[in-house]
């Protein structure tokens, strides 16, 4: 049985991999905050969460604006 494994795409930031749900859970929560704070690199970047591939959380900021 394989383990599940967990990938956090974040505009401007970049990828991150995990295979504990909790762990990439806690991330996610932690960079939409950021994105939301709207202070850090992470400000107003789109946050998702995949699970072995397949998108399961996503938060896109209101006042993302495509260039």
């Amino acid at each position: 049985m394989s383990k599940n494994k967990y990938e956090i795409v974040v505009g401007n930031v970049g990828t991150m991999n995990y295979t504990s749900k909790k762990l990439a859970f806690g991330c996610y929560e932690t960079y939409v905050t950021l994105s939301k704070a709207g202070e850090t690199r992470a400000a107003n970047e789109p946050v998702t969460l995949f699970k072995n591939g397949e998108i399961i959380k996503e938060h896109t900021p209101e006042n993302n604006q495509a260039c």
